[in-house]
């Protein structure tokens, strides 16, 4: 209750006396002279009583009484303007407290830049928040590669059997690739070398692909893998000039079925074992039994690329060094057959190659190069009347021509030009 020496204490305010209510003011400390007194209570020593302790008789704080309290207070000017004075000044106490603080911050911030720089304290924040940062992802991570690693064990636990056996089975396919990929970019490195090689290849690159093709073979989707002829005729068309017979057999014994499967690969095998039995000293009785049964397959295999002309041209030859060099009804129906081709194109490629190994034994590295030779002149001396035949068709000149304009406008074939030029000018031909 709040009262001063000029007014009397009202009936709401004598009802709040009688109840023994902590008076807010005392009025013997206010006269005209002077500012009110207010005597607050502490509020944080209050004592609060249960709704059971105050339903019981205990003394609580009568709503009419707060109102009736708060209207004086608003009625008299004085007590007003002083609330008024003191609410401000504890707000400006407080404004000067934050101020203070910030300033102190400031003056911190600055003597931080003063001391290390703008350039340090950039430093040292990236560090600071780096370092930050590091810690948290570590954690992060710590966390989920627990989870992961928790999750999948769940789920291991819940596999039933045969997914687990799925699963095995994909990750030994994955494996395997990755194997595969490996030893592919190992074939193709070592294969630069050879492109490269100006003196052949040496023993050692020989060996490491072989090794190479020795673990692919026992890889069941390489024989599925298209891309694996590739690799395979890359290697094969320079083992074939440098006459590594024993290693190509190894390597047709490991992929026969590719190799019969693959048209480049075809066209070099079907030469390469044509010229090791046309190439023979060794009478035909005692010829070893793989050259000839492989030579056979790659012939068959030639025909049904349509390589008529290079499959036909190989027979006669084996079968010239087969007979002994002597003329024979079997082999002079063989070459009237070249004069029968439907298709010129054939029958060009049949004089190509009859020209390359008449008047270059060296065009080829096979061991017995001469012994092919001599086989390719023994069938122009023989059988000239029916190659003259041949060579008198007009489509098959115009099919040779352009195959020696091909022929010559390339960096490798421009001496083969020459030596097919060189053969159909020889005197059996005029």
């Amino acid at each position: 209750m709040v009262s001063d020496t000029n007014s009397q204490p009202s009936s709401s305010a004598s009802a709040a006396a009688g109840a023994e209510a902590t008076p807010f003011l005392d009025a013997s400390s206010v006269d005209e002279r002077t500012e009110p007194t207010v005597v607050i209570e502490p509020r944080g020593r209050t004592e609060r009583t249960p709704p059971d302790a105050r339903s019981a008789g205990g003394s609580a704080p009568d709503v009419q009484q707060v109102t009736a309290v708060l209207r004086e207070i608003a009625s008299d000017k004085r007590v007003a303007d002083w609330l008024t004075a003191a609410i401000a000044d504890q707000a400006d106490v407080r404004i000067l407290e934050r101020e203070s603080r910030r300033h102190r911050q400031t003056l911190l911030v600055m003597s931080v830049i003063g001391l290390v720089g703008v350039g340090g304290l950039s430093a040292l924040t990236s560090q600071l928040v780096g370092t930050a940062v590091q810690a948290a992802e570590e954690r992060v991570n710590e966390h989920v590669d627990a989870g992961i690693t928790a999750s999948l064990a769940t789920i291991e636990a819940r596999l039933p059997e045969q997914f687990r056996t799925i699963v095995d089975t994909a990750n030994d396919k994955l494996r395997s690739s990755m194997r595969r990929t490996a030893q592919y970019q190992r074939l193709a490195y070592l294969l630069v070398l050879l492109d490269n090689a100006e003196d052949g290849f040496t023993d050692d690159h020989r060996d490491a692909i072989l090794g190479i093709l020795r673990e692919l073979e026992a890889d069941p989707e390489v024989r599925r893998d298209p891309d694996f002829a590739a690799f395979l005729e890359k290697i094969i068309d320079p083992f074939h000039s440098a006459g590594l017979d024993a290693h190509i057999d190894e390597i047709t014994d490991m992929f026969l079925d590719e190799c019969l499967h693959s048209r480049g690969i075809v066209i070099t095998l079907v030469e390469h074992y044509g010229l090791r039995l046309a190439g023979q000293f060794a009478e035909a009785k005692t010829w070893l039994q793989t050259p000839v049964d492989r030579f056979e397959r790659f012939e068959a295999a030639a025909r049904g690329f349509h390589l008529d002309g290079d499959a036909l041209l190989l027979r006669v030859l084996v079968e010239q060094r087969r007979g002994g060099l002597e003329v024979s009804k079997g082999q002079r129906s063989r070459v009237q057959a070249a004069g029968a081709f439907r298709d010129a194109g054939d029958a060009a490629d049949f004089i190509m190659g009859l020209a390359k190994f008449h008047r270059w034994s060296d065009l080829t590295r096979a061991i017995n190069a001469a012994q092919v030779q001599e086989a390719a002149r023994s069938v122009v001396e023989q059988y000239a009347a029916e190659i003259n035949l041949l060579l008198d068709r007009g489509d098959v000149q115009e099919a040779l021509a352009k195959r020696i304009a091909r022929y010559e406008s390339s960096e490798s074939g421009g001496l083969l030009a020459q030596v097919v030029k060189q053969f159909m000018a020889l005197p059996q031909w005029q």
